[in-house]
């Protein structure tokens, strides 16, 4: 199957500039935002960390408090020796340190304690804060990609006339086809394709294409659903869809730019042709 040149269209080499240029700008937005989200990540880890190191340090001082309360009481607990009236001498005051210990050791728990319940409530608003920024970018990201995918693609034509009617725009090139179950592909347009499966209670089916000496296969793709193939010398994707699944059967239509990238470099020289007809060849 094949199409005529396309027709002059003076607007055109303006609008595939600015297609190219607003995706350029939403791969470098994508790419921006990923490492935003790295360094929250990061952050985390690092809080993370040290609320680790605290839990050490107060196990630590823990066992060390336990191990010198056992102390304290196996010394009250021996009997003290009877004492003469010649050898009578004031009560022990031996206890005295051990207590003044233990009481710098209970104050210095305490503060870490108050340090740790501090950390940890950082480290809950932190994550707060960094699931709301990680959503937020999720959903700016899946808009913008939305939008430059809605930009490239336009509509889904899904008969013969809404075909027609995308032609109409003179953005694109479209090439109808009609493949039943085979192993050879068939040229449309810029690729080759050929089905391998149909399913019509499923509505999908599988497809072999050959893209630029490329053996490639598609599984399980659905009725209506584009599948996009990048070209060396296309400013944009080539667009496959099918929008009929019959049984080994289906139709549908290619898309691809309606100029190369190399005719863009020099100039468009060849804008300049015949109107556009589809072909169902």
């Amino acid at each position: 199957m094949q199409i005529d040149p396309a027709f002059r269209h003076p607007g055109v080499l303006l609008t595939a500039t600015a297609l190219v240029g607003a995706a350029g700008i939403s791969m470098f937005s994508l790419a921006r935002e990923r490492q935003h989200i790295k360094a929250l990540d990061a952050d985390r880890t690092q809080a993370l960390t040290e609320l680790a190191q605290t839990r050490s340090q107060i196990r630590d001082i823990s066992a060390r408090l336990d191990s010198l309360a056992a102390a304290n009481a196996s010394q009250r607990t021996v009997p003290a020796p009877r004492l003469t009236p010649r050898a009578s001498r004031p009560p022990s005051t031996q206890s005295r340190p051990d207590d003044s210990r233990l009481q710098r050791l209970q104050s210095q728990i305490s503060m870490q304690q108050k340090e740790l319940a501090q950390t940890r409530e950082e480290i809950a608003k932190n994550q707060q804060n960094l699931q709301g920024e990680l959503n937020s970018t999720r959903e700016d990201l899946q808009g913008r990609l939305n939008s430059t995918k809605d930009e490239l693609s336009g509509s889904i034509a899904k008969n013969h006339d809404e075909l027609v009617i995308l032609q109409k725009r003179g953005e694109r090139n479209y090439y109808e086809f009609d493949l039943t179950k085979s192993k050879e592909v068939r040229r449309v347009g810029p690729v080759s394709l050929a089905l391998r499966k149909s399913n019509m209670k499923r509505k999908n089916y599988n497809m072999d294409m050959l893209v630029e000496d490329n053996r490639l296969e598609k599984k399980n793709v659905n009725l209506y659903e584009p599948v996009w193939i990048n070209l060396t010398d296309r400013p944009q994707p080539v667009e496959i869809v099918v929008n009929f699944i019959g049984k080994d059967q289906i139709r549908g239509y290619v898309s691809e730019p309606k100029y190369k990238r190399s005719e863009l470099a020099q100039g468009a020289p060849a804008l300049v042709g015949k109107p556009m007809q589809l072909s169902t060849r």
